[in-house]
């Protein structure tokens, strides 16, 4: 087994510290709008979060990680 090159492991944080911070960009627009409430379908207010994820981070829809743990297939992120 390799050894980790240090500096990967450090970009490996630093790609992740960022991620968190988008996601709690996004967590805090999606609060502000209050575009989760109650009688809106899950379908309904995953699809304008990724309306914002999209227009705010320029995120596009991809297969990742969410899709396991949502009931929605649209769910999922890479920013580029």
């Amino acid at each position: 087994m390799a050894v980790p090159d240090r500096m990967d492991e450090r970009l490996r944080a630093l790609g992740l510290v960022e991620a968190q911070r988008m996601a709690q960009a996004v967590l805090a627009d999606v609060t502000g709008r209050g575009l989760i409430a109650p009688g809106r379908t899950e379908r309904r207010v995953d699809a304008r979060i990724a309306e914002v994820a999209r227009r705010v981070f320029r995120a596009s829809r991809t297969c990742g990680p969410a899709r396991a743990v949502s009931t929605d297939s649209s769910v999922g992120f890479a920013v580029g």
